[in-house]
């Protein structure tokens, strides 16, 4: 696209009468050459610029989500958030676009042409002063709009086509690649068609001295071309932007484009470079040494790599290895300026080694964990063909840097430009997401080499801790061989050379063969840590295929067991997910995989009908689930009872007295809601026809705050957060919630607690219903332990959970955890009679629980009576209504 840019800001700089010469230039052999003048500069700027405005804009956006967390971002928030981020990048990077303009617009030879990007620095630091490079920022500045827009408009078309489609959540990755790409593609045209003329007057402004204001600029290009100047090579601009705009934000394609770029500054210039011979250098020798012990180190360290990526996390892994590479160069050049520098050369090439077995074994355990089993073909594929255009590009900075050199060696400009590419790919790897909390000469034949290997390792695994160890061990038997051919480089003959090395490729494939044979499978099972591939299958219905691979390897491997949470992840799941992550159903001989439904009257039909084996529901519902004929039982309770009642806004016309509802809209969840909601009205001498029910599901907060209801059933620790934190966010007190409890209204407790439930599997393995309650048991007795740092934790593992919102709804629920687990006699009584006398249930329901499969000895009060567990619990209730669910034990 470089030339594109090019003609862009010749067609923008020029008069129009003069723009058929632009057009007739790029049929002279002469002029083609020197398209690519700026290059560099050109790499630098978009670099810099592309990975601080996602990473800023990134922060920004989160900053804005957490101070509300209760609702989604608004399209003045998201313009705010890109126009914070584009003014930073804005300022930060004005020199290196005021620096291409000019070398844009000159030609090699002219007077004042500026030979590169240090010339330029130079140059306008002498002649214009600091202030120089800062010309024309002002118009920059309004530039922030352009990306602004677009993502504000972006957004926009993103929310619009998540409330279309049901979906609630639009931050996920639902979208298709096509409409990534038509969304994101329109959002810029929008972007560029409303700010494009500032472009113009910032090119001239940045190119001529004689233009002292805007206005002066503005005037005079009016005056000479019209309006339509102002739109000069807005084709052009847009044929370069699109196609990188579109691919930019195709997920997760996107980040293996950014390791594609990260080996595309380090690996690939070296790739450029070494093709030079001899590293640049006039003398081949010390670099050929260098090499040598480059894939020494290599060869080490690229053995162990899998254990220190997976310690230190694969972004800084990467960001350490291209800094080697950033060294490695900046050795050469130092060997250019100082010839007796030989002996830091050779120690940068063995740094190198150690940090590029970082590197390495980061981008195969990244490459290999982003795309799921249909793409990592195609995944690979993007990674080669970005990470060998470093070679080529590589190639054409050095040859348009030295074209009138008649140097032996190459010239310093290069290793400068070179050093300074490598530099922005140290800073690169921060745009990555990491994927568990969502890339020699002509590289031709080692990239298909290579592709095959990485094939094979990424049909074994798709967990990134196993994929980082087969990496780096791959890499080092790579390197082993690296350093042995660069050892004896000069020693034999290149025939020999040649053909050793297909010798040795033949060997390699044979030995290959077997493994191929026998381990490669057209799918990867399940890891323990990587377990969304499962959740996926689920969601499109595929699910089902894993059961017979189970039957299949039950008799040596871990069962696997799938249990469905009773929402989507919430803060009162954090047992399950700490039991998966300290290995505590590893040490029962479990692989547990946990699915989030979107709909919460689904589980007890998912578990009900066999297609998860166990989940979470409320006791209602899985008395409920047996009465329609499903064969669910309880073996646990995960969470007592928190209040439930009736939520409502002072000020809205609803007091404490509930015949202040006579005439209103209230809100309910399900059917059960709904006959609840009569049988109170009733009670207080209500008819169904002085009030409007209304079905809200879990929507009960967002219909209080909307106005389409007065009063709605919730939960004191999760509706009554959400709308306690509205109240904060819109300057009203939290005290301004208020709760019409159902136990103080009918004498009836809250009927929401968590039941862990089993359908027929249960019979079939009742050693594994007891290890995964023993399991559970350990994980909630950390809870209790050290509620603060199990939240902690559990934010870590599950970055979506790092909100205001989600902590204070775990403040409230923390309490309520049960140490024991066991499900009390006189929960279920109550609530099973509570719904027989509402005529939900059948007169002879026996409710569905027991406590056989827990190991461990309970309360002797609790056999006898669940009375003691009652009061303990009313007590509990109070503590939290008094501290409001402060976590006290963790903060004194």
């Amino acid at each position: 696209m470089q030339p594109l840019d090019l003609i862009k800001v010749r067609l923008q700089v020029s008069e129009r009468s003069k723009q058929k010469d632009i057009w007739k230039s790029l049929l002279n052999k002469q002029e083609w050459k020197g398209m690519w003048r700026g290059l560099t500069t050109n790499i630098v700027g978009n670099s810099i610029s592309w990975g601080g405005y996602f990473w800023l804009y990134t922060k920004v956006k989160n900053r804005l989500h957490d101070r509300h967390p209760n609702r989604k971002l608004s399209a003045v928030e998201h313009l705010y958030a890109a126009s914070e981020a584009g003014s930073i990048v804005a300022i930060t990077t004005n020199p290196l676009w005021l620096i291409k303009t000019r070398i844009f617009t000159t030609k090699r030879n002219d007077k004042d042409a500026y030979r590169g990007l240090i010339h330029g620095m130079i140059d306008i630091g002498k002649k214009e002063g600091i202030p120089g490079y800062w010309r024309g920022t002002l118009l920059a500045l309004f530039g922030v709009l352009q990306g602004a827009i677009q993502f504000a408009v972006y957004e926009e078309l993103k929310l619009y086509r998540a409330e279309s489609s049901g979906n609630v959540n639009e931050n996920l990755p639902w979208l298709s690649n096509w409409e990534y790409t038509l969304m994101s593609g329109f959002s810029k045209l929008v972007a560029l068609g409303m700010t494009y003329p500032y472009q113009v007057v910032r090119s001239r402004i940045q190119n001529e001295k004689a233009y002292t204001t805007i206005r002066q600029c503005v005037i005079s290009t009016f005056r000479s071309d019209g309006l339509l100047a102002f739109y000069q090579g807005a084709g052009i601009n847009a044929l370069r932007i699109l196609p990188g705009t579109c691919v930019t934000f195709v997920v997760p394609l996107f980040q293996i484009v950014i390791i594609g770029f990260v080996c595309f500054c380090g690996p690939g210039l070296f790739n450029a470079l070494t093709g030079l011979g001899g590293g640049g250098q006039a003398d081949p020798s010390i670099a050929n040494k260098a090499n040598a012990a480059l894939y020494a180190t290599f060869a080490t360290v690229a053995w162990f790599g899998g254990s220190v990526v997976n310690l230190i996390g694969p972004i800084p892994a990467m960001m350490i290895g291209s800094a080697g590479y950033c060294l490695y160069i900046g050795s050469f050049l130092a060997l250019n300026i100082h010839p007796g520098a030989g002996a830091f050369n050779i120690a940068a090439g063995a740094i190198l080694g150690c940090c590029a077995g970082l590197l390495w074994t980061a981008q195969g355990s990244l490459m290999l964990s982003y795309p799921t089993e249909d793409k990592k073909g195609l995944y690979t594929s993007v990674f080669w063909v970005i990470f060998n255009l470093g070679g080529v590009i590589g190639s054409a900075v050095s040859v348009g840097t030295n074209w009138e050199s008649d140097q032996g060696g190459v010239s310093n400009s290069t290793y400068i430009a070179f050093v300074v590419i490598t530099g922005v790919g140290v800073l690169l790897p921060l745009t990555l997401r990491n994927p568990k909390k969502m890339l020699r000469e002509d590289g031709a034949l080692d990239a298909a080499w290579q592709t095959y290997a990485y094939w094979m390792m990424g049909s074994m695994s798709n967990d990134p801790s196993k994929l980082a160890f087969y990496a780096g061990f791959y890499k080092g038997l790579q390197s082993a061989g690296a350093a042995i051919i660069w050892a004896i480089d000069g020693q034999i003959g290149s025939l020999g050379a040649l053909s050793s090395s297909w010798a040795f490729m033949a060997g390699g494939l044979l030995l290959a063969l077997p493994m191929v044979w026998w381990r490669i499978k057209p799918h990867t099972t399940i890891e323990d840590e990587t377990m969304g591939i499962l959740i996926s299958e689920f969601e499109n219905n595929r699910f089902f295929n894993y059961d017979e691979e189970i039957k299949m390897q039950q008799q040596t491997k871990p069962i696997d067991i799938v249990c469905s949470t009773n929402w989507e992840l919430s803060p009162y799941h954090v047992p399950l997910i700490i039991a998966k992550y300290k290995g505590y159903f590893k040490d029962e001989n479990l692989r547990v995989a946990t699915i989030h439904p979107e709909d919460v009257s689904d589980v007890t039909e998912i578990v009900g009908s066999g297609k998860a084996d166990l989940g979470l529901k409320a006791m209602i519902h899985t008395l409920a689930g047996k009465a329609r004929g499903y064969p669910v039982k309880s073996i646990g309770t995960l969470m007592d009872e928190p209040f439930t009642g009736l939520l409502y806004l002072e000020g809205n016309g609803v007091t404490e007295d509930f015949r202040s509802l006579k005439g209103k809209k209230i809100g309910y969840v399900g059917e059960f809601g709904k006959v609840q909601v009569a049988e109170l009205a009733q009670a207080y001498g209500m008819g169904e026809d002085e009030y409007e029910a209304v079905r809200c599901g879990m929507n009960i907060s967002k219909a209080l705050i909307d106005g389409k209801i007065h009063a709605g059933i919730g939960l004191e620790n999760m509706q009554q957060v959400e709308l306690e934190e509205w109240c904060k966010a819109n300057g009203r007190p939290a005290s301004d919630v208020k709760m019409l409890r159902i136990d103080q209204l009918a004498e009836l407790g809250c009927c929401c607690f968590c039941s862990i439930l089993y359908i027929a599997w249960l019979e079939a393995h009742p050693n594994e219903a007891r290890g995964f309650m023993k399991a559970v048991k350990r994980a909630a007795d950390d809870l209790i332990k050290d509620p603060k740092g199990t939240w902690e934790l559990f934010q870590e593992l599950k970055p979506s959970m790092r909100t205001t919102l989600a902590s204070l709804q775990y403040a409230r629920s923390y309490n309520y955890m049960r140490s024991d687990l066991a499900n009390v006699d006189r929960d279920w009584k109550k609530v099973t009679g509570y719904a027989q006398r509402l005529g939900i249930f059948p007169q002879d329901l026996k409710p569905n629980y027991t406590n056989e499969y827990l190991t461990w000895e309970l309360d002797d009060e609790e056999k006898v009576d669940g009375n003691a567990k009652q009061i303990e619990m009313v007590k509990k209730q109070a503590q939290v209504a008094q501290s409001g669910g402060v976590l006290v034990d963790a903060t004194a």
